[in-house]
Protein backbone atom coordinates (compact mmCIF):
# COMPACT_ATOMS: atom_id res chain seq x y z
CA UNK A 1 0.00 0.00 0.00
CA UNK A 2 3.07 2.19 1.17
CA UNK A 3 4.73 1.33 -1.99
CA UNK A 4 1.15 2.41 -4.10
CA UNK A 5 0.91 5.91 -2.25
CA UNK A 6 4.25 6.64 -3.27
CA UNK A 7 4.17 5.70 -6.92
CA UNK A 8 0.49 8.08 -7.00
CA UNK A 9 2.11 10.55 -4.93
CA UNK A 10 4.74 10.83 -8.19
CA UNK A 11 2.58 10.28 -11.19
CA UNK A 12 0.60 13.33 -9.34
CA UNK A 13 3.77 15.41 -9.31
CA UNK A 14 5.16 14.65 -12.55
CA UNK A 15 1.44 15.22 -14.44
CA UNK A 16 1.27 18.46 -12.22
CA UNK A 17 4.79 19.56 -14.15
CA UNK A 18 3.39 18.80 -17.25
CA UNK A 19 0.37 21.07 -16.90
CA UNK A 20 2.45 23.84 -15.54
CA UNK A 21 5.02 23.48 -18.34
CA UNK A 22 5.56 27.01 -20.33
CA UNK A 23 3.48 27.10 -23.46
CA UNK A 24 6.00 26.79 -26.77
CA UNK A 25 6.47 29.94 -28.84
CA UNK A 26 8.21 30.82 -31.80
CA UNK A 27 8.08 33.81 -34.24
CA UNK A 28 6.90 33.11 -37.45
CA UNK A 29 5.56 35.07 -40.55
CA UNK A 30 2.28 35.48 -41.55
CA UNK A 31 3.12 33.23 -44.83
CA UNK A 32 4.42 30.06 -42.24
CA UNK A 33 1.30 30.94 -39.92
CA UNK A 34 -1.10 31.27 -42.85
CA UNK A 35 -0.39 28.09 -44.52
CA UNK A 36 -3.17 25.50 -45.82
CA UNK A 37 -3.09 22.24 -47.41
CA UNK A 38 -5.33 21.40 -50.22
CA UNK A 39 -8.27 21.79 -48.30
CA UNK A 40 -8.10 24.88 -47.05
CA UNK A 41 -7.56 23.70 -43.44
CA UNK A 42 -4.61 25.77 -41.66
CA UNK A 43 -1.01 23.59 -41.12
CA UNK A 44 0.51 25.41 -39.10
CA UNK A 45 0.89 23.60 -35.57
CA UNK A 46 4.66 23.87 -34.85
CA UNK A 47 3.89 25.85 -31.16
CA UNK A 48 1.19 26.72 -29.41
CA UNK A 49 2.19 30.12 -29.48
CA UNK A 50 3.31 32.67 -32.15
CA UNK A 51 5.14 35.93 -32.48
CA UNK A 52 3.99 37.74 -35.36
CA UNK A 53 4.96 41.04 -36.84
CA UNK A 54 3.40 43.80 -39.59
CA UNK A 55 1.87 46.88 -40.65
CA UNK A 56 -1.53 47.65 -39.19
CA UNK A 57 -4.64 48.26 -41.62
CA UNK A 58 -7.04 49.95 -39.87
CA UNK A 59 -8.44 51.12 -36.72
CA UNK A 60 -10.28 48.20 -34.83
CA UNK A 61 -13.48 49.78 -33.65
CA UNK A 62 -14.65 50.57 -37.72
CA UNK A 63 -14.69 46.85 -37.90
CA UNK A 64 -16.35 45.79 -35.09
CA UNK A 65 -18.26 46.72 -32.15
CA UNK A 66 -16.65 46.21 -28.92
CA UNK A 67 -19.42 47.88 -26.86
CA UNK A 68 -19.80 45.31 -24.07
CA UNK A 69 -23.53 43.93 -22.39
CA UNK A 70 -23.27 41.08 -20.34
CA UNK A 71 -26.71 40.57 -19.89
CA UNK A 72 -27.05 38.82 -23.31
CA UNK A 73 -27.61 35.08 -22.85
CA UNK A 74 -28.33 34.23 -26.46
CA UNK A 75 -26.53 31.28 -27.70
CA UNK A 76 -23.41 32.07 -29.72
CA UNK A 77 -24.25 35.50 -29.22
CA UNK A 78 -20.57 37.50 -28.11
CA UNK A 79 -21.40 40.46 -27.40
CA UNK A 80 -18.68 43.15 -27.43
CA UNK A 81 -16.18 42.13 -30.04
CA UNK A 82 -12.41 43.56 -31.18
CA UNK A 83 -10.82 43.08 -34.01
CA UNK A 84 -7.44 44.09 -36.51
CA UNK A 85 -5.98 43.12 -39.62
CA UNK A 86 -1.89 43.63 -39.91
CA UNK A 87 -0.37 42.40 -42.76
CA UNK A 88 3.51 40.96 -43.82
CA UNK A 89 6.55 42.98 -45.48
CA UNK A 90 8.54 42.60 -48.00
CA UNK A 91 8.65 38.81 -49.15
CA UNK A 92 6.02 37.73 -46.50
CA UNK A 93 2.57 37.97 -48.66
CA UNK A 94 0.48 37.50 -46.14
CA UNK A 95 -1.47 39.11 -43.56
CA UNK A 96 -3.69 37.95 -40.01
CA UNK A 97 -6.32 39.36 -38.09
CA UNK A 98 -6.65 39.17 -33.94
CA UNK A 99 -9.71 38.49 -32.28
CA UNK A 100 -11.08 38.70 -29.04
CA UNK A 101 -14.88 38.59 -27.90
CA UNK A 102 -16.43 39.32 -24.60
CA UNK A 103 -19.37 36.93 -23.68
CA UNK A 104 -17.25 33.26 -24.87
CA UNK A 105 -19.79 31.54 -22.15
CA UNK A 106 -22.53 31.93 -24.63
CA UNK A 107 -20.81 29.28 -26.68
CA UNK A 108 -21.72 25.76 -25.95
CA UNK A 109 -18.09 24.46 -25.14
CA UNK A 110 -17.36 26.87 -23.06
CA UNK A 111 -18.08 27.10 -19.00
CA UNK A 112 -20.46 29.46 -17.92
CA UNK A 113 -18.31 31.58 -16.29
CA UNK A 114 -15.97 31.78 -19.17
CA UNK A 115 -16.59 35.53 -19.86
CA UNK A 116 -15.98 38.53 -19.41
CA UNK A 117 -18.05 41.19 -17.15
CA UNK A 118 -18.58 44.92 -18.53
CA UNK A 119 -15.36 46.22 -16.67
CA UNK A 120 -13.44 43.35 -17.31
CA UNK A 121 -13.83 43.17 -20.66
CA UNK A 122 -13.56 47.25 -20.71
CA UNK A 123 -10.13 46.36 -18.94
CA UNK A 124 -8.91 44.18 -21.66
CA UNK A 125 -9.76 47.02 -24.24
CA UNK A 126 -7.68 49.22 -22.03
CA UNK A 127 -4.20 46.64 -21.41
CA UNK A 128 -4.42 46.40 -25.36
CA UNK A 129 -4.65 50.46 -26.29
CA UNK A 130 -2.05 50.71 -24.34
CA UNK A 131 0.32 50.17 -26.55
CA UNK A 132 -1.46 53.36 -28.07
CA UNK A 133 -0.94 52.39 -32.20
CA UNK A 134 -2.62 53.47 -35.44
CA UNK A 135 -3.29 52.28 -38.54
CA UNK A 136 0.28 52.48 -40.69
CA UNK A 137 2.43 51.48 -36.89
CA UNK A 138 4.52 48.67 -37.42
CA UNK A 139 3.34 46.29 -34.65
CA UNK A 140 4.60 43.19 -32.76
CA UNK A 141 1.42 40.67 -31.44
CA UNK A 142 2.46 37.50 -29.36
CA UNK A 143 -0.83 35.20 -28.31
CA UNK A 144 -2.35 31.51 -29.05
CA UNK A 145 -4.19 30.92 -32.08
CA UNK A 146 -7.54 29.22 -33.58
CA UNK A 147 -8.45 28.89 -37.26
CA UNK A 148 -11.80 30.33 -38.13
CA UNK A 149 -13.81 30.08 -41.01
CA UNK A 150 -10.73 30.08 -43.33
CA UNK A 151 -8.51 32.08 -41.63
CA UNK A 152 -5.98 31.46 -38.79
CA UNK A 153 -6.38 33.89 -36.66
CA UNK A 154 -4.55 34.97 -32.99
CA UNK A 155 -6.60 34.87 -30.29
CA UNK A 156 -7.60 33.51 -26.70
CA UNK A 157 -9.10 30.27 -27.45
CA UNK A 158 -12.34 31.55 -26.46
CA UNK A 159 -10.61 30.91 -22.28
CA UNK A 160 -10.70 34.19 -20.56
CA UNK A 161 -8.05 33.46 -18.27
CA UNK A 162 -5.31 35.83 -18.01
CA UNK A 163 -2.40 33.35 -19.17
CA UNK A 164 -4.39 33.15 -22.38
CA UNK A 165 -4.14 36.96 -23.47
CA UNK A 166 -2.47 37.81 -26.30
CA UNK A 167 -0.02 40.61 -26.17
CA UNK A 168 0.42 43.88 -29.05
CA UNK A 169 3.95 45.87 -28.77
CA UNK A 170 4.32 49.10 -30.47
CA UNK A 171 7.46 48.27 -32.54
CA UNK A 172 7.62 51.67 -34.65
CA UNK A 173 4.86 54.64 -34.88
CA UNK A 174 4.09 55.93 -38.18
CA UNK A 175 5.99 53.77 -40.73
CA UNK A 176 2.75 54.30 -42.81
CA UNK A 177 -0.15 52.10 -44.48
CA UNK A 178 1.21 49.93 -47.15
CA UNK A 179 -0.28 51.09 -50.95
CA UNK A 180 -3.06 48.82 -52.02
CA UNK A 181 -1.90 46.49 -54.35
CA UNK A 182 -4.20 46.54 -57.87
CA UNK A 183 -6.01 43.53 -58.24
CA UNK A 184 -8.44 42.73 -60.68
CA UNK A 185 -11.41 40.01 -60.94
CA UNK A 186 -9.72 38.31 -63.02
CA UNK A 187 -7.28 37.32 -60.73
CA UNK A 188 -9.80 36.43 -58.24
CA UNK A 189 -12.76 34.81 -60.04
CA UNK A 190 -12.05 31.85 -62.31
CA UNK A 191 -14.52 31.61 -66.23
CA UNK A 192 -16.89 30.41 -63.85
CA UNK A 193 -17.22 33.21 -61.52
CA UNK A 194 -15.83 31.08 -58.75
CA UNK A 195 -13.17 31.85 -55.92
CA UNK A 196 -9.50 30.64 -57.47
CA UNK A 197 -8.08 28.89 -54.58
CA UNK A 198 -4.49 27.79 -54.23
CA UNK A 199 -3.38 25.81 -51.70
CA UNK A 200 0.25 27.40 -52.10
CA UNK A 201 -1.15 30.85 -51.69
CA UNK A 202 1.01 32.12 -54.73
CA UNK A 203 -2.06 32.76 -56.67
CA UNK A 204 -6.38 33.44 -56.14
CA UNK A 205 -7.44 34.94 -52.74
CA UNK A 206 -5.19 32.92 -50.64
CA UNK A 207 -1.93 35.04 -52.36
CA UNK A 208 -4.44 38.22 -51.20
CA UNK A 209 -6.20 37.37 -48.22
CA UNK A 210 -5.79 39.89 -45.04
CA UNK A 211 -4.00 42.18 -47.41
CA UNK A 212 -5.07 45.71 -48.38
CA UNK A 213 -6.29 45.82 -52.16
CA UNK A 214 -7.73 48.33 -54.80
CA UNK A 215 -10.04 47.14 -57.33
CA UNK A 216 -11.46 48.95 -59.84
CA UNK A 217 -13.88 49.96 -61.98
CA UNK A 218 -16.84 48.21 -60.78
CA UNK A 219 -20.22 48.79 -60.00
CA UNK A 220 -22.57 47.74 -57.25
CA UNK A 221 -24.95 44.78 -58.57
CA UNK A 222 -27.55 45.56 -55.64
CA UNK A 223 -26.86 48.47 -52.79
CA UNK A 224 -29.88 48.60 -50.89
CA UNK A 225 -27.42 47.01 -48.16
CA UNK A 226 -25.61 49.75 -47.24
CA UNK A 227 -25.27 50.57 -43.62
CA UNK A 228 -23.36 49.80 -41.61
CA UNK A 229 -22.24 45.70 -41.59
CA UNK A 230 -23.65 45.34 -44.36
CA UNK A 231 -23.10 42.94 -47.00
CA UNK A 232 -22.97 43.94 -50.72
CA UNK A 233 -21.95 42.81 -53.99
CA UNK A 234 -19.65 44.27 -57.00
CA UNK A 235 -19.06 42.89 -60.93
CA UNK A 236 -17.04 44.54 -63.55
CA UNK A 237 -19.83 43.42 -65.66
CA UNK A 238 -18.70 40.15 -66.01
CA UNK A 239 -17.59 38.46 -62.90
CA UNK A 240 -18.42 39.46 -59.27
CA UNK A 241 -17.11 40.04 -55.71
CA UNK A 242 -18.65 40.40 -51.70
CA UNK A 243 -17.92 43.24 -50.12
CA UNK A 244 -18.08 43.48 -46.48
CA UNK A 245 -19.27 47.03 -44.70
CA UNK A 246 -17.66 47.98 -41.58
CA UNK A 247 -18.92 50.31 -38.81
CA UNK A 248 -16.93 53.47 -39.54
CA UNK A 249 -18.53 56.92 -38.81
CA UNK A 250 -18.82 57.76 -43.10
CA UNK A 251 -20.99 54.55 -43.35
CA UNK A 252 -24.55 54.61 -42.68
CA UNK A 253 -28.27 54.88 -44.40
CA UNK A 254 -27.95 57.27 -47.25
CA UNK A 255 -24.30 57.89 -47.26
CA UNK A 256 -23.61 56.43 -50.91
CA UNK A 257 -23.17 58.41 -53.88
CA UNK A 258 -20.49 56.68 -55.49
CA UNK A 259 -20.73 57.30 -58.82
CA UNK A 260 -20.36 54.11 -61.19
CA UNK A 261 -18.19 52.78 -62.42
CA UNK A 262 -15.66 53.42 -59.09
CA UNK A 263 -12.78 51.75 -57.12
CA UNK A 264 -12.88 49.70 -54.08
CA UNK A 265 -10.10 49.78 -51.63
CA UNK A 266 -10.08 47.22 -48.56
CA UNK A 267 -9.12 43.88 -46.94
CA UNK A 268 -9.54 40.89 -48.51
CA UNK A 269 -11.27 38.46 -45.57
CA UNK A 270 -12.63 35.04 -45.98
CA UNK A 271 -15.89 34.07 -43.81
CA UNK A 272 -16.92 30.83 -45.05
CA UNK A 273 -17.15 26.96 -43.84
CA UNK A 274 -16.06 25.74 -46.91
CA UNK A 275 -12.70 26.49 -46.17
CA UNK A 276 -12.06 27.36 -50.18
CA UNK A 277 -14.88 29.85 -50.03
CA UNK A 278 -16.38 32.61 -49.07
CA UNK A 279 -13.37 35.53 -50.06
CA UNK A 280 -14.65 38.69 -49.55
CA UNK A 281 -13.49 42.36 -49.34
CA UNK A 282 -13.83 44.20 -46.08
CA UNK A 283 -14.15 48.22 -45.96
CA UNK A 284 -14.03 49.98 -42.74
CA UNK A 285 -15.19 53.22 -43.74
CA UNK A 286 -15.92 55.82 -46.47
CA UNK A 287 -15.47 59.53 -46.44
CA UNK A 288 -17.92 60.86 -48.98
CA UNK A 289 -15.93 61.16 -51.77
CA UNK A 290 -18.27 59.97 -54.40
CA UNK A 291 -15.37 57.90 -56.69
CA UNK A 292 -13.53 55.57 -54.21
CA UNK A 293 -15.10 53.13 -51.64
CA UNK A 294 -12.59 52.90 -49.11
CA UNK A 295 -11.70 54.13 -45.97
CA UNK A 296 -9.89 57.99 -45.77
CA UNK A 297 -6.97 56.70 -44.58
CA UNK A 298 -6.41 53.65 -47.34
CA UNK A 299 -7.63 55.97 -49.79
CA UNK A 300 -4.48 58.39 -48.81
CA UNK A 301 -2.55 55.73 -48.71
CA UNK A 302 -3.48 54.75 -52.30
CA UNK A 303 -2.57 58.24 -53.57
CA UNK A 304 0.78 58.43 -52.25
CA UNK A 305 3.82 57.66 -54.33
CA UNK A 306 6.76 55.57 -53.24
CA UNK A 307 7.99 58.38 -50.66
CA UNK A 308 5.70 58.62 -47.54
CA UNK A 309 3.07 61.09 -47.35
CA UNK A 310 4.49 64.68 -46.64
CA UNK A 311 3.03 65.93 -43.26
CA UNK A 312 3.60 69.14 -41.59
CA UNK A 313 7.19 68.96 -40.38
CA UNK A 314 7.55 72.38 -38.31
CA UNK A 315 5.74 74.78 -36.14
CA UNK A 316 6.59 78.63 -37.59
CA UNK A 317 4.26 80.55 -35.38
CA UNK A 318 1.11 80.88 -33.60
CA UNK A 319 -0.55 83.07 -30.64
CA UNK A 320 -3.48 82.73 -28.78
CA UNK A 321 -5.16 80.40 -26.55
CA UNK A 322 -3.36 77.23 -28.05
CA UNK A 323 -3.59 73.75 -25.88
CA UNK A 324 -4.19 70.05 -26.00
CA UNK A 325 -7.52 68.79 -25.42
CA UNK A 326 -7.20 68.18 -21.61
CA UNK A 327 -4.78 71.68 -21.24
CA UNK A 328 -2.22 69.46 -20.26
CA UNK A 329 -0.17 71.19 -22.74
CA UNK A 330 0.45 74.29 -24.41
CA UNK A 331 1.72 76.68 -26.92
CA UNK A 332 4.52 75.23 -28.71
CA UNK A 333 4.34 72.37 -26.45
CA UNK A 334 0.59 71.40 -27.45
CA UNK A 335 1.11 72.46 -31.38
CA UNK A 336 4.47 69.61 -31.37
CA UNK A 337 1.15 66.92 -31.45
CA UNK A 338 -0.26 68.45 -34.99
CA UNK A 339 3.34 67.61 -36.77
CA UNK A 340 3.53 64.48 -38.31
CA UNK A 341 1.20 61.72 -39.57
CA UNK A 342 -2.43 61.12 -37.21
CA UNK A 343 -1.61 59.75 -33.67
CA UNK A 344 -4.39 60.53 -31.98
CA UNK A 345 -7.53 58.13 -32.35
CA UNK A 346 -6.15 55.00 -30.80
CA UNK A 347 -9.68 52.93 -30.21
CA UNK A 348 -10.61 54.25 -34.26
CA UNK A 349 -14.13 55.13 -32.82
CA UNK A 350 -13.46 59.12 -33.95
CA UNK A 351 -15.62 60.13 -31.05
CA UNK A 352 -13.56 62.46 -28.79
CA UNK A 353 -12.50 61.88 -25.78
CA UNK A 354 -12.40 57.90 -24.89
CA UNK A 355 -10.09 56.07 -22.08
CA UNK A 356 -6.45 55.17 -23.74
CA UNK A 357 -6.99 57.92 -26.39
CA UNK A 358 -3.95 59.63 -27.13
CA UNK A 359 -4.28 63.38 -26.34
CA UNK A 360 -2.02 64.22 -28.99
CA UNK A 361 -3.85 67.22 -30.55
CA UNK A 362 -3.69 70.99 -30.38
CA UNK A 363 -6.18 73.60 -30.81
CA UNK A 364 -8.48 75.82 -28.98
CA UNK A 365 -11.77 76.23 -27.25
CA UNK A 366 -13.95 79.14 -25.44
CA UNK A 367 -13.20 82.21 -26.40
CA UNK A 368 -10.50 84.95 -28.27
CA UNK A 369 -8.17 84.40 -31.18
CA UNK A 370 -6.31 81.66 -32.20
CA UNK A 371 -3.95 80.89 -35.13
CA UNK A 372 -0.57 78.50 -36.22
CA UNK A 373 1.41 78.49 -38.94
CA UNK A 374 2.92 75.24 -39.87
CA UNK A 375 6.12 74.65 -42.44
CA UNK A 376 6.65 71.52 -44.43
CA UNK A 377 10.28 71.17 -46.02
CA UNK A 378 8.68 69.69 -49.49
CA UNK A 379 6.38 71.48 -50.88
CA UNK A 380 2.51 70.71 -50.93
CA UNK A 381 1.96 70.44 -54.59
CA UNK A 382 -1.66 71.09 -56.72
CA UNK A 383 -2.41 68.02 -57.70
CA UNK A 384 -6.06 66.64 -59.51
CA UNK A 385 -8.50 66.89 -57.19
CA UNK A 386 -8.34 68.13 -53.47
CA UNK A 387 -4.51 68.80 -52.10
CA UNK A 388 -4.34 69.17 -48.25
CA UNK A 389 -5.96 66.30 -45.86
CA UNK A 390 -6.23 67.61 -42.12
CA UNK A 391 -7.27 65.30 -39.75
CA UNK A 392 -9.08 67.08 -36.57
CA UNK A 393 -11.91 66.70 -34.02
CA UNK A 394 -14.37 69.68 -33.83
CA UNK A 395 -17.84 71.17 -32.49
CA UNK A 396 -21.04 71.82 -34.19
CA UNK A 397 -20.06 75.48 -34.53
CA UNK A 398 -16.13 75.26 -35.25
CA UNK A 399 -14.49 77.02 -38.13
CA UNK A 400 -11.29 78.05 -39.37
CA UNK A 401 -9.57 79.84 -42.35
CA UNK A 402 -7.16 78.14 -44.47
CA UNK A 403 -4.19 80.20 -45.59
CA UNK A 404 -1.45 79.39 -47.83
CA UNK A 405 2.03 80.50 -48.80
CA UNK A 406 5.31 79.77 -50.88
CA UNK A 407 8.06 81.78 -48.83
CA UNK A 408 5.95 82.51 -45.63
CA UNK A 409 5.58 86.40 -45.94
CA UNK A 410 2.76 86.40 -48.32
CA UNK A 411 -0.49 84.12 -47.22
CA UNK A 412 -3.56 83.50 -49.88
CA UNK A 413 -7.25 81.81 -48.48
CA UNK A 414 -7.40 78.57 -49.61
CA UNK A 415 -10.60 77.98 -47.94
CA UNK A 416 -12.55 77.35 -44.66
CA UNK A 417 -13.04 74.45 -42.26
CA UNK A 418 -16.51 74.39 -40.65
CA UNK A 419 -18.31 71.99 -38.58
CA UNK A 420 -21.73 72.19 -39.87
CA UNK A 421 -24.65 70.11 -37.48
CA UNK A 422 -25.85 67.45 -39.78
CA UNK A 423 -24.19 67.67 -42.81
CA UNK A 424 -22.73 64.25 -44.42
CA UNK A 425 -19.79 63.40 -42.97
CA UNK A 426 -16.93 63.30 -45.39
CA UNK A 427 -17.99 66.08 -47.36
CA UNK A 428 -15.00 68.74 -47.73
CA UNK A 429 -15.29 71.16 -45.18
CA UNK A 430 -18.11 68.99 -42.69
CA UNK A 431 -16.78 66.71 -39.81
CA UNK A 432 -19.65 67.22 -37.44
CA UNK A 433 -21.76 64.20 -37.94
CA UNK A 434 -25.70 65.30 -36.58
CA UNK A 435 -25.84 64.08 -32.62
CA UNK A 436 -22.58 63.38 -31.78
CA UNK A 437 -20.79 65.97 -29.40
CA UNK A 438 -17.08 65.82 -31.66
CA UNK A 439 -16.28 63.72 -34.77
CA UNK A 440 -12.54 62.62 -36.26
CA UNK A 441 -12.74 64.09 -39.56
CA UNK A 442 -10.40 63.90 -42.99
CA UNK A 443 -11.23 67.21 -44.02
CA UNK A 444 -9.54 68.25 -47.81
CA UNK A 445 -9.36 71.00 -49.61
CA UNK A 446 -8.33 72.35 -53.24
CA UNK A 447 -5.80 74.70 -53.90
CA UNK A 448 -7.58 76.15 -56.69
CA UNK A 449 -4.84 78.02 -58.41
CA UNK A 450 -1.98 78.15 -55.67
CA UNK A 451 0.84 75.37 -56.15
CA UNK A 452 4.22 74.53 -53.99
CA UNK A 453 3.32 75.57 -51.10
CA UNK A 454 5.07 75.42 -47.84
CA UNK A 455 3.53 77.35 -45.42
CA UNK A 456 0.25 76.63 -44.31
CA UNK A 457 -1.81 78.89 -41.42
CA UNK A 458 -5.21 78.02 -39.79
CA UNK A 459 -6.89 81.02 -38.48
CA UNK A 460 -9.77 80.58 -36.01
CA UNK A 461 -13.19 81.96 -37.21
CA UNK A 462 -15.65 81.30 -34.38
CA UNK A 463 -15.88 81.41 -30.86
CA UNK A 464 -18.04 80.41 -28.06
CA UNK A 465 -19.94 77.24 -27.25
CA UNK A 466 -19.64 74.43 -29.93
CA UNK A 467 -16.72 76.42 -31.52
CA UNK A 468 -13.68 74.17 -30.79
CA UNK A 469 -11.22 72.56 -33.02
CA UNK A 470 -8.32 70.33 -32.11
CA UNK A 471 -5.82 69.50 -34.68
CA UNK A 472 -4.28 66.09 -35.11
CA UNK A 473 -2.38 66.55 -38.16
CA UNK A 474 -1.79 68.21 -41.87
CA UNK A 475 -0.85 66.57 -44.76
CA UNK A 476 -0.93 66.31 -48.53
CA UNK A 477 -3.19 64.19 -50.40
CA UNK A 478 -0.80 62.27 -51.72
Amino acid sequence: MRRFIVLAAVLTLALGAIVKADPTVAEVTHSEFQAVDATGEHTYNATDKVILEGILLHNPADMLDPTPDDTITDTFNISGQWQIFFQGEGDDHAGTAVWLGQLYNNLPWVPLDGGYTNDEFIAELSRLNAAQFSPGDRIRVTGYYLSYKGKLNVNEQHNNNPDHDFSIELVERGVGLPRPEVVTLDELKDVDDGFIFDPNRQSGCEYYQARLIKIEDVYFVDANDWGPHGELVITDGVKTFGVKLGRGNGIYAGSNNLTEPFDVIGIVDQDSQDLTDGYRLYVMNYDGNGSVLASPEHRMADKKDDTDQNWANSLVAWNGNIENYNGTATGVDALAYVLGPPDSDVDGNGYAWDAGDNDYVAGWKGGGDASFTVHFESALLNVDGDDLVVKLYGGAKAQADVYGSIDGSSFEIIGSIAGVKGQIPGKPGFFHEAGASGLDRYVTLDFGTLDNLHYIRFDRAVSGEGSGMFFDAVGSVL
